[in-house]
């Protein structure tokens, strides 16, 4: 059975996978939020992934306080930027997948097409 290790827990994503997490029986869904794991603390991510040896992660949580990013921007930056780089360098080393869910903040949703990595930004 794999194991999804999912960060975010109480977030608005892994809160509604808790919820239909009857739907997926051949699936073991591990939630992790702050208390489990403060990823403003990168080096907490590496023990916490090894302990729970995923199959696949996914990466629901964020600094989603918009307005106070500016304020708090070393904040935003810990967990937006940093805490997914480790995951995805953590996750490369183990050969275990990483989906990470972003924010609708990225583009400025006028395009026509699916974005890619290679469009620019324009929150």
């Amino acid at each position: 059975m794999p194991r999804i290790l999912v960060f975010g827990k109480t977030g608005q994503l892994a809160s509604c996978l808790a919820m239909c997490g009857n739907e997926f029986p051949n699936a073991e869904l591990v939630f992790v939020g702050r208390d489990q794991c403060d990823l403003e603390d990168v080096h907490q991510i590496a023990p916490l992934i090894d302990r729970v040896q995923p199959d696949v992660v996914i990466n629901a949580a964020a600094y989603t306080a918009v307005d106070l990013a500016e304020e708090q921007a070393d904040v935003a930056f810990k967990v937006n930027r940093d805490a997914v780089r480790a995951m995805a360098e953590t996750l490369a080393k183990r050969a275990v997948p990483l989906i990470h869910v972003s924010t609708d903040y990225v583009f400025d949703g006028q395009g026509s097409t699916p974005y890619t990595e290679q469009d620019p930004v324009s929150p």
